[in-house]
């Protein structure tokens, strides 16, 4: 019997990571049952469909419409499975609000008895203990909760989660793998192939402006002023354009900017061209990755020789499309992720940069990685070997359901 599935997405509409971590997902679902009929969350559900190859229900992925929510958790009902999945949604780091709100949307799908199953997220920093409680209690109301890594797993039960709910697993992006065929890719960008193949992409993020673990989201910080430029900012950015325009010059690459959220709430697109503008290169691109799909992202990380980025899911992306990255990481979720395929040389808290000295080490780690081919042996067999830990675990807990 074909099985109705719902995958309650994080914001796969504008974040390229989570378009990675969706399809993740899909490959995920599709492991146990081929013919399942999936169906997620989006306001561009047209393009989304073309994209992802399942359904999509016409909404915000964050709306606070009282009656989209409750509709989508009437609709909840009619499903099989309902998977919370994507990214890092339980941390207050960024604001205080967030767990707030998906523990009322996880309260309202459990009072309608919809059983939930958290989708291997990963479980980020939170410093508030009202944050903490609420997180807690989300994942107790699901059936089970599957994380990305076991610190996840650790933080759950520090902040009193049921022990017996959370499974330890890997983020589901690391199921992607690109296609052989690159004619689409070259039509939706318009880069010559020559160019990418020869190329380091780039995905920054911008950091160091605005307050974290706040009542006041980062986008209501910019529109009131709170959002600013600060030293820290200042250098940064221009301690990654010396880096890239010695990393330019010294091994003759092209540099390729693939903004990884492309809401202008975040800014990528915008902080990429803020420091193209200071390579100041012809051979320097900020691609508009808005229009690019989830499996051309993945075909296009695979013809370049390297990867940076402080977007973490663009190193995933990179590595499961067989390409060495390093990444800048701003919360544990980097490190972890390295950790876990055996390349923690590879990456560097943000704050790094800000230092000669890691200055120093960050290139020195660029120039290695494009030294290499492609993915070296110990990481790619790392990466077969969680991938499949990652289906097993997965498989393990659907055993007397699939197909």
């Amino acid at each position: 019997m074909t099985k109705k599935i719902l995958i309650i997405n994080s914001d796969s509409p504008h974040n390229k990571g989570d378009q990675a971590i969706l399809l993740g997902n899909i490959n995920l679902i599709r492991y146990l049952w081929q013919d399942a009929k999936i169906t997620a969350i989006s306001d561009n559900p047209t393009r989304d469909e073309k994209w992802f190859g399942i359904e999509f229900i016409d909404q915000k992925v964050y709306t606070l419409n009282p009656i989209s929510i409750l509709k989508l958790t009437i609709q909840a009902r009619k499903f099989d499975y309902v998977f919370w999945g994507g990214g890092e949604l339980l941390k207050d780091y960024t604001n205080k609000i967030a767990p707030i709100y998906w523990f009322i949307r996880i309260l309202l799908l459990n009072t309608f008895g919809v059983e939930v199953y958290g989708l291997f997220q990963g479980i980020g920093p939170s410093k508030g203990r009202f944050s903490k409680f609420l997180i807690a209690r989300s994942v107790d109301m699901t059936k089970i909760f599957f994380v990305r890594d076991h610190e996840s797993r650790t933080k759950l039960i520090s902040y009193g989660a049921d022990p017996k709910k959370i499974v330890p697993g890997y983020d589901p992006a690391i199921l992607n793998t690109p296609k052989s065929s690159t004619k689409e890719l070259f039509n939706e960008i318009g880069i010559k192939k020559e160019f990418i193949e020869n190329s380091i992409i780039v995905s920054p993020r911008r950091w160091f402006h605005y307050t974290q673990s706040t009542w006041t989201p980062a986008i209501i910080q910019k529109i009131i002023g709170r959002s600013r430029e600060t030293k820290s900012l200042d250098t940064y950015k221009n301690n990654l354009a010396i880096i890239l325009k010695q990393i330019k010059d010294k091994h003759n690459v092209n540099v390729i900017f693939f903004p990884m959220f492309t809401s202008k709430s975040e800014g990528d697109t915008e902080f990429s061209i803020e420091i193209c503008d200071m390579i100041d290169c012809n051979d320097v691109i900020v691609v508009d990755s808005e229009l690019v799909s989830p499996e051309s992202m993945l075909n296009l990380f695979s013809l370049a020789r390297a990867t940076m980025g402080s977007r973490l899911h663009s190193s995933i992306v990179s590595i499961s499309a067989g390409t060495p990255s390093v990444c800048l990481y701003y919360v544990d979720k980097g490190r972890i992720f390295f950790d876990q395929i055996d390349a923690r040389d590879q990456c560097f808290p943000i704050e790094a940069i800000l230092t000669d000295e890691g200055l120093i080490a960050i290139g020195n780690a660029t120039s290695k990685i494009l030294g290499k081919d492609r993915v070296s042996k110990p990481h790619e067999n790392s990466l077969k070997r969680i991938r499949k830990e990652l289906l097993a675990i997965f498989e393990s807990k659907f055993e007397n359901d699939k197909d």
